[in-house]
């Protein structure tokens, strides 16, 4: 793609000229461009590189940033138990940051990777976690992928109330934002 191809050309100037801010950002730019376009195992490398500057520079947004990318790609690649590891990694350092909307996100990510795996009682406590979380903060934005995630929970504990009371009230928010993702 266009954007891979201006970032490896900028990862290489970059290299040359010793900017190591650059190549950390570009690193994390690239593995996400890998997992765009579903080259999971090619991001892996590039994240984990990505990972190791932004801790070695003190450059804690790179840190999350890889955190979250390399347990996207782990969770794509079905690899469960590194998708949790780096989730909850994400997780705590969103707390130290008092980074709400990540911790929203990770807590999401947990309770979807959970209920991947068929552990209903820490998908549900991760996604209740996930909901409070949006309530508090009055983030419109991820309340309908919240209550989706959750009536996901609730479904995979037997309980289809709950799960058609959230999947509706989703599917509104959703329809109401035009958001396909969430719709489908």
């Amino acid at each position: 793609t266009p954007a891979l191809a201006a970032a490896l050309k900028g990862l290489a100037l970059a290299e040359a000229t010793g900017d190591l801010q650059t190549r950390s950002r570009l690193l994390s730019t690239i593995g996400t461009i890998y997992m765009t376009i579903g080259s999971y195992e090619q991001a892996l490398p590039i994240l984990q590189a990505a990972l190791t500057a932004g801790q070695g520079a003190g450059d804690q947004l790179l840190v999350l940033s890889s955190l979250n990318g390399l347990g996207d790609s782990f969770q794509k690649l079905k690899k469960w138990p590194q998708a949790l590891v780096y989730y909850q990694r994400a997780l705590q350092l969103s707390q130290q940051l008092g980074d709400r909307q990540g911790e929203t996100g990770n807590e999401t990510n947990l309770a979807e990777v959970y209920g991947m795996q068929g552990n209903r009682a820490e998908a549900l406590a991760h996604g209740l976690k996930a909901r409070q979380l949006v309530k508090a903060s009055h983030d419109s934005y991820s309340l309908p992928s919240v209550e989706l995630m959750l009536a996901r929970a609730y479904l995979l504990a037997h309980q289809t109330d709950s799960a058609l009371v959230l999947a509706h009230h989703g599917l509104t928010l959703s329809q109401n934002t035009r958001s396909n993702d969430n719709i489908r």
